[in-house]
């Protein structure tokens, strides 16, 4: 995106519906060729939700945020050993 397209992007600055239009055409773009919404956030120099509210009010699809990891199986604690009755380990009991 030229410079002169970016100029409103700024906050305060109130962009006319061409400039817009063409910015959250440029924005949706970028995000359906791969680009994170983060990476176009600090490309244009506002913040996440901004970029991702136009995003949505351009009706682009967004990706999940991650995929979830499984959870892990639940698996039973395995017994305790039997407590050890001699100090030598030889089966008879320390007196």
């Amino acid at each position: 995106m030229a410079d002169q397209e970016r100029a409103w992007l700024t906050p305060g600055y109130r962009p006319t519906p061409e400039q817009r239009a063409r910015a959250i055409a440029w924005m949706r773009k970028r995000y359906e060729d791969g680009a994170s919404i983060r990476l176009i956030a600090g490309e244009v120099g506002r913040s996440y939700d901004f970029v991702r509210q136009n995003l949505l009010n351009a009706g682009t699809t967004l990706r999940p945020r991650s995929t979830k990891r499984p959870l892990p199986k639940w698996v039973p604690p395995k017994p305790s050993a039997p407590p050890r009755t001699t100090s030598t380990g030889r089966g008879r009991a320390a007196t």
